[in-house]
């Protein structure tokens, strides 16, 4: 088979698995078209994408590639940058990978890498991908170091180049002599107080050890589901919690005149593609009934016979649904804010802040880290301080609803040291 016939064929299967219409039986193939299937269906359409570009003489370069195919899994992690040679086509890129070399520790060239690219863009929005709390495969990384190897990839990214001001600080100087060390300028404006106790839809990748940490270093978060079944119940159990800290929290309940208006805001805003949803009046009731909808699916057997006819009879009936029509309606839009939310929370906890404002955070979050502005970026981090050396650990990008993405007028920011 050729591949554009191939690729034809992996497209259609994935609109099949996507709308419903995959006829399965087996609780087999059910597990299969859910995960695995569907994740390489993905796959394959991007590869296609960039062969496409690859046919028009695209030039990428190196930053290019690494966030178009970021999360591909290799046998070595090296090929997490090795493995795209053969498409990059700028002339900077081809003379830094000029001589490739597996002997290399693979701590040393992404953090080499990183350090490239920042120059190349005189920018820090490349550690909008970085930070030790998310999942990682390679240990013992600095923090602000990208994992390219790792397949999950649930950071914010707002925007790839440039920032909220013009830089009067030279990347030279911020990169500074130490290999390993990044010089910032922060300015904090939160603490963490409460955490949700797992993430959202983690893959089974560990977090591998940062070099500075003194506990919980291969800490594993909850697997990501491989069923249909699986994913009710998951993100059933998600919401409920999450539902519940917000509820629970005297600050929030007091931060907030809206609350439930402004729960829903904060699961659905760390994502760009939902900025429509923010908008829109009757969103956060509607996501409500969503939230119903999903636990009628997740607490009752959809394997068994009837099942999932239950689970709708008992929606309709707790929501005064009667006609047909309305309930099409209903689960088509219950299912566009549930894929918002899986959007923008994926990979993260819900958390509260000291001043009770909710937030999105990394998995990797522990109460008393800070929530922070770093100069020259476009969105706040959570970081850690390093009491014994008077240094910091980038934990990770976040979103905290009521706060602007940058601070507006002056500030005054404190510089100092990523590890």
């Amino acid at each position: 088979m050729d591949w554009d016939t191939f690729y034809q064929a992996s497209k259609a299967m994935l609109m099949m698995a996507r709308t419903g219409t995959m006829n399965v039986t087996s609780e087999d193939i059910v597990q299969m078209a859910f995960a695995d299937t569907s994740r390489n269906m993905v796959t394959i359409n991007t590869i296609n994408t960039i062969r496409e570009q690859c046919r028009a003489c695209h030039h990428f370069s190196l930053r290019e590639v690494l966030e178009k195919l970021r999360g591909f899994e290799a046998t070595k992690p090296h090929d997490a940058i090795f493995g795209f040679l053969g498409i990059i086509r700028d002339e900077s890129s081809d003379r830094f990978l000029a001589c490739p070399s597996y002997k290399e520790p693979v701590q040393c060239l992404f953090t080499r890498t990183a350090r490239y690219l920042m120059r190349q863009d005189e920018s820090l929005s490349l550690i909008q991908f970085a930070g030790s709390g998310y999942p990682r495969q390679v240990g013992h990384l600095p923090s602000w170091v990208p994992d390219w190897s790792s397949p999950v990839w649930p950071h914010r990214k707002v925007s790839s180049h440039g920032s909220a001001e013009d830089c009067d600080v030279s990347m030279a100087q911020q990169l500074g002599e130490s290999f390993d060390e990044i010089e910032v300028e922060i300015l904090i404006i939160e603490t963490v107080a409460v955490l949700q106790s797992h993430s959202l839809f983690v893959s089974g990748a560990t977090r591998a050890p940062h070099r500075h940490e003194t506990s919980d270093a291969s800490e594993s978060d909850s697997p990501a589901p491989d069923t249909l079944i699986d994913f009710y119940g998951h993100l059933d159990s998600w919401l409920t919690e999450a539902k519940s800290l917000a509820l629970n929290t005297l600050a929030t309940k007091d931060m907030y005149p809206d609350l439930p208006d402004a729960f829903f805001k904060t699961l659905i805003g760390a994502s760009e593609l939902n900025r429509n949803l923010m908008n829109r009046p009757t969103a956060a009731l509607d996501f409500q009934r969503a939230m119903q909808l999903l636990h009628s699916f997740a607490t009752v057997d959809l394997k068994a016979n009837g099942g999932t006819e239950t689970a709708l009879r008992t929606f309709m009936r707790e929501n005064g649904i009667n006609e047909e029509d309305q309930l099409l309606a209903t689960l088509t839009e219950s299912t566009a804010l549930v894929a918002a939310v899986n959007i923008s929370a994926t990979g993260k906890k819900l958390s509260t802040m000291q001043s009770g404002r909710m937030a999105l955070v990394p998995p990797g979050t522990r109460q008393e880290d800070f929530v922070c502005y770093i100069r020259y970026t476009t969105v706040p981090f959570v970081v850690r301080k390093i009491a014994e050396i008077q240094k910091y650990e980038l934990i990770g990008s976040c979103f905290v609803y009521g706060i602007g993405d940058m601070p507006q007028g002056c500030v005054d920011w404190k510089r100092v040291v990523l590890v």
